[in-house]
């Protein structure tokens, strides 16, 4: 798909200016340079992290944030504090947060699997930013306010998390969490004498479907990767 994004705009620029220029704009290494440059921003995104979340669910609720919405702020508050302090302690964690995206983003954005590792750093300044804002408030008004009011954010988020997990999502998150590839690879094996072969097709869910073949029917390993074995899997779509 990229090869040919690439050859359609080197056609279309070539059409208005010399080749030698087209090339030089449109190549695999400038397309990756810019894929990669967009992915790292984006893992870096406060929408990846607060508001979207991931579109499809998978490890995760679909569009759904992968940090509490009211965390942006304390977060927020914590690396203003920490620059404008010139915390070094802080400066690790803000480091930390930096080089997560470098090797995520060779593959993609808002992959929880492969971004969990800015965790403590992020809830670490987010409390350095509570902290601050408590100090402020001592000073101002009451702190008990601030308080109160973390308190009912919290609660009201987790009771909308634990409805939503408990309400809805079980009824529109069951393929994300591969739901069925039990029921659907024991009922292919109690099959499979009366077919030649049977395909079963990753284009719309790439998960690697034969190791769920190979779990639920408790297939012995040294029997799946034997010469004489007759059970083989390819890649197709």
């Amino acid at each position: 798909g990229n090869t040919n994004e690439i050859n359609e705009k080197r056609g279309e620029c070539a059409k208005k200016t010399v080749s030698v220029v087209c090339n030089l704009i449109y190549n695999k290494y400038t397309s990756f340079v810019a894929t990669y440059t967009n992915n790292y921003i984006d893992n870096l995104s406060p929408s990846t992290y607060f508001t979207k979340g991931v579109a499809g669910g998978y490890q995760s609720f679909a569009n759904r944030g992968l940090f509490y919405s009211f965390e942006l702020l304390f977060l927020a508050v914590g690396i203003a504090s920490i620059l404008s302090n010139k915390n070094k302690g802080g400066y690790m964690l803000l480091t930390w947060i930096l080089l997560v995206p470098i090797g995520a983003s060779f593959t993609g954005i808002g992959n929880p699997g492969r971004l969990n590792i800015f965790m403590p750093a992020i809830q670490i300044i987010e409390a350095v930013g509570l902290f601050y804002l408590a100090v402020q408030f001592k000073k101002l008004l009451n702190v008990k306010i601030l308080y109160f009011a973390v308190f009912a954010v919290v609660a009201f988020s987790a009771t909308k998390l634990a409805t939503d997990m408990f309400f809805y999502y079980p009824q529109v998150s069951g393929r994300a969490q591969r739901y069925g590839y039990k029921q659907l690879f024991q009922y292919l094996y109690s099959e499979r004498d009366n077919y030649s072969q049977i395909a079963v097709s990753r284009r719309g869910d790439d998960a690697k479907q034969y190791i769920h073949y190979l779990y639920f029917n408790q297939i012995d390993p040294k029997v799946f990767l034997s010469p004489q074995s007759t059970t083989r899997f390819t890649g197709s779509d």
